[in-house]
């Protein structure tokens, strides 16, 4: 990661770190929150310990519990990109409150001329991914990921 950052430097690149855990630290870049909702993150394991069990959990106090304790980390985070680009739209009002203010989690695969988008609760999905680097959605034909037709040009 520090090379990485350090290239980014050297051209003057500022980055988006999407964070999952505290102590990383990116100085003269941006850090967004990479929260996990699965069941079996840290963040899932931790709210089921302190409500006595996973049978009492409300969705919302799960996505309260996993949104507060990212955000304790990277505090000054103004977007986020999820863990398996989990998606709930309960989720918008929750990260407006939470002062968020863009998403990066959104995927539309194969899909030409992508553009942020403001999704309600004014959260802008900043920029929806495609999957043009990978080739699993075309059996892994090149070919099949028609990029000419997504404006992507491939170097040679």
């Amino acid at each position: 990661m520090a090379d990485l950052r350090r290239l980014f430097d050297q051209h003057g690149v500022r980055a988006t770190f999407f964070v999952t855990h505290a102590g990383v630290e990116r100085p003269g870049h941006e850090r967004g929150l990479h929260h996990n909702f699965r069941r079996n993150s840290d963040s899932y394991k931790q709210v089921r310990m302190i409500h006595g069990g996973e049978a009492t959990l409300t969705d919302e106090q799960i996505h309260t519990h996993v949104v507060s304790n990212t955000l304790a980390f990277a505090p000054e985070a103004k977007g986020l990109r999820t863990h398996s680009l989990y998606y709930d739209s309960t989720l918008l009002p929750l990260y407006r409150l939470a002062g968020l203010e863009y998403d990066y989690s959104y995927q539309m695969p194969l899909v030409a001329g992508l553009r942020p988008f403001w999704k309600p609760h004014e959260i802008v999905e900043i920029r929806p991914i495609t999957p043009t680097i990978s080739t699993w959605a075309t059996g892994f034909d090149l070919a099949g990921l028609a990029l000419e037709r997504l404006g992507v040009e491939v170097g040679h």
